[in-house]
């Protein structure tokens, strides 16, 4: 790129031209490297007020969250700022210091990969959950015991202090558990030293974590921009909105749009209206955006319909995404939710049993079988990648590709390491490890062929699939830590860091490999650094309130003591030492297969026949919440998309792209500014109200 591009040290400054002026020194622009300082230090900034706001804003005043999905709230907040605010004042009173399009995929880029720590995914479940084990081994005898053994499983280490912020296992108190639950009493203080010892193990486990996700992420960038050229709806986005405006202009030639305007200002105002209706009941005049046709499905076969067919919600984000995703992708996921459905609904009325968790090994096998399917399209390049770690690198892609592969490969021993120190079996070590790193991908692999930016991937029941390995594999670190694996990157998938880090990439994929290399280093220090700040506000919060300022939350973070499912790790330990862990009653193993060939066959199908409909992207999404709330919204993307291009072919279709973007900002500013009305409403002393 241009910026900061100095003059040739050959020229002659005497051959200007008589009567030039020799520029000020105030007028040159600042160099490149001033600027990408500049923009990680706005980017710094930002992230930080996201991280110690986050618990505030999600928890304590339960707010529009600002950390969670794929397009964070507080992200885009900042971006935004900076596009409508910042640079066109700063174009006014000095042109030079004006953000640039680079510093604008940079800063973006940081701060969407920021936004993952502090989500709902991790920090605001992960000091819950840890807080949750005192309370409930304290008031169990047998747990008390179980709790014993695994500490003895490394002598005096006494393994779960360095777990659990309370001395589990010893009876007597759970100070720094319950003061958590209830806040501190008058005289007391928070008890940073029992937090201390978790935050260092969980954090160093986390560190590891972000190593390797990172890390593969550099590695897929390229392969799936260049190679397989996905689709990345979402940058279609994020790139709209850093684009530079022309010289003569103040804002990115999305703004300048009237049709974007128009759709964005109506979506914004639907929505706004709908949200006052809820805090003025009968006083402001709401459009609906939902409905239900459920007296229409009361009678015969009909009664067994999912609830999720006849009742839901229009998503313009989900519109507006269907709209850039490829058609047979966005058909996939509606039509495989619509054809489970009917499924589900002539499984109950004609072959009784049905058993719901059964939908959560089909998602199983197919997530296994996607990840299988990924790697081997990549295999060229994976193999080329790692194959830089034993030899001399002759390209500068040569030196990047070996220091992601060396963040992969350190990030994964790392994460082995850490659950065989916690006396996690070495064989569900590797196993916890390759979860993990099969999680990452398949959700980054969905999220940037879809663009959907509220997703995220369920296998049911919390790491029940422990239970189908025999009984003598198992030990109760196995159990319990699987639980915390399942619920910090599994159900944490919802905000994935290794799909943040994958649309950072490439948002800043003109910078130089070496530059890419330093990136891929910022963002694991950012993610530490989010950690620990997201944290102690946690810590903070909860020591001191004990419900929401509403007062509808008590204590505070119950949401988060329900998510986190403690009780079922220790059912799981007890059925253990009583030796009467019970075994699923249908065949899951054949589910799980069945489900892996079908997508097997569904990959073959779509990579040999150009016009094969189906994608097996969708059977990783069947009967899971987002794909029932978000069929419809997926539906009417897709019917827009093939009107257009029947109709109007592509010519229409591109045109269409500002207005498209302008329905998605609309619901994202709608979004935003309902999380600042319930501050007003709160600094004002109204009471305000939640869906």
């Amino acid at each position: 790129m241009s910026d900061g591009a100095q003059s040739s040290p050959s020229r002659n400054v005497g051959s200007e031209q008589p009567g030039a002026r020799s520029p000020r020194r105030n007028d040159v622009a600042p160099s490149s490297r001033v600027r990408v300082v500049a923009a990680g230090a706005i980017a710094f900034l930002g992230s930080a007020l996201l991280w110690a706001g986050s618990p505030y804003n999600d928890i304590l005043i339960r707010n529009q969250s600002l950390a969670e999905g794929y397009i964070p709230a507080g992200a885009l907040l900042l971006l935004v700022s900076l596009i409508l605010a910042f640079n066109p004042l700063v174009r006014l009173l000095s042109p030079r210091l004006v953000l640039t399009r680079r510093q604008m995929a940079l800063i973006l880029g940081l701060t969407l990969v920021a936004a993952s720590p502090p989500s709902a995914g991790l920090m605001l479940s992960l000091p819950y959950m840890l807080a949750k084990v005192g309370a409930e081994v304290r008031g169990s005898s047998n747990l008390q015991g179980i709790y014993r053994e695994m500490n003895a499983i490394h002598g005096k280490m006494n393994m779960t202090r360095w777990l659990f912020p309370d001395p589990v296992g010893r009876g007597g108190d759970a100070f720094a558990g319950d003061r958590f639950q209830a806040k501190l009493l008058p005289g007391e203080s928070i008890p940073w030293g029992a937090w201390l010892a978790p935050a260092l193990t969980w954090g160093s486990l986390l560190m590891c974590a972000y190593l390797a996700m990172v890390g593969m992420s550099l590695i897929l960038v390229p392969q799936w921009r260049k190679n397989e050229r996905l689709a990345f709806p979402l940058l279609t986005v994020f790139g709209a909105l850093i684009e530079e405006p022309k010289p003569d202009r103040f804002f990115p030639p999305l703004f300048r749009s009237k049709a974007s305007w128009i759709l964005g200002g109506a979506i914004l105002l639907i929505l706004s209206l709908n949200n006052l209706g809820r805090v003025f009941p009968g006083a402001i005049p709401a459009i609906p955006m939902s409905w239900n046709l459920q007296r229409l499905f009361t009678e015969g076969v009909l009664a067994q319909l999912d609830t999720k067919i006849h009742t839901n919600t229009l998503s313009f984000i989900v519109i507006g995404m269907a709209f850039f995703m490829p058609s047979r992708i966005c058909f996939s996921v509606w039509f495989f939710t619509l054809a489970y459905a009917f499924y589900e609904m002539l499984h109950k009325s004609f072959w009784p049993p049905y058993y719901t968790q059964a939908a959560g090994d089909l998602r199983a096998g197919a997530i296994v079988a996607m990840a299988a399917v990924i790697v081997w399209l990549g295999r060229a390049h994976f193999l080329h990648v790692f194959a830089c770690l034993f030899r001399r690198c002759a390209t500068e892609d040569d030196r990047r590709d070996r220091f992601a592969a060396a963040m992969l490969l350190v990030g994964s021993l790392g994460m082995w390491a850490w659950f065989f120190a916690a006396g996690v079996t070495p064989g569900w070590g590797i196993f916890f490890t390759f979860f993990i790193l099969v999680v990452s991908l398949v959700i980054t692999r969905f999220v940037s062929e879809t663009g959907i930016p509220f997703i995220r991937l369920d296998l049911n029941k919390q790491m029940s699939f422990l239970y189908l390995a025999p009984t003598s594999t198992l030990n109760y670190p196995t159990i319990l830590i699987g639980h915390f694996v399942s619920i910090l990157f599994e159900w944490g998938s919802r905000c994935n860091a290794a799909v943040l880090a994958t649309h950072a990439f490439a948002l800043n994929s003109e910078e130089s490999p070496r530059a890419q290399s330093r990136l891929a280093f910022l963002f694991v220090v950012f993610l530490c650094l989010a950690f620990l700040v997201s944290g102690i506000a946690v810590i903070h919060m909860n020591y001191n309130f004990d419900q929401s300022l509403d007062g509808v939350e008590t204590p505070l973070g119950n949401w988060a003591y329900q998510v986190s499912g403690i009780p079922q790790p220790h059912f799981g330990m007890i059925q253990l030492k009583n030796e009467a862990i019970t075994k699923d009653v249908y065949n899951r193993p054949l589910y799980i297969g069945a489900a892996a060939g079908v997508t097997g066959l569904l990959e073959w199908a779509s990579l040999t026949m150009p016009r094969w409909p189906l994608h097996p992207i969708g059977l990783v999404m069947i009967r899971t919440n987002y794909a029932r709330d978000f069929w419809v919204s997926l539906f009417f993307g897709w019917l827009l998309k093939i009107l257009v291009l029947r109709y109007g072919g592509a010519r229409l279709y591109r045109a269409m792209f500002p207005a498209i973007i302008g329905v998605i900002l609309g619901e994202l500013l709608a979004k935003l500014l309902w999380s600042i009305v319930p501050l007003l409403f709160l600094a004002m002393g109204i009471p305000y109200l939640h869906e």
